[in-house]
């Protein structure tokens, strides 16, 4: 019975250890996927904008639901050639 408790208590901590885990890595690396998507969407270069995601918890970024999704754009530009704008 204690070996059971003990491996119950062992097997808790890692869990807790690698939902902590998620909660810190998983914004930054989505965010940087998104980043590099709208990069070879045409929005530029990676480095001309910051992508902020959150989500609680961070694991609900793998299904795609955020709570917040923050874009900053350090130049942009629309090649508008031959496009009507109203």
């Amino acid at each position: 019975m204690v070996v059971f408790k003990r491996v119950a208590v062992v097997f808790l901590v890692i869990v807790l250890a690698l939902a902590v885990t998620a909660e810190i890595v998983l914004p930054a690396i989505v965010s940087r996927g998104v980043r590099n998507a709208l990069a070879s969407s045409g929005f530029g270069c990676p480095d001309q904008f910051q992508v902020r995601l959150k989500s609680f918890p961070s694991v609900r970024m793998l299904l795609g639901h955020f709570d917040k999704v923050t874009v900053d754009l350090a130049r942009f530009s629309l090649p508008l050639e031959g496009k009507e704008v109203i």
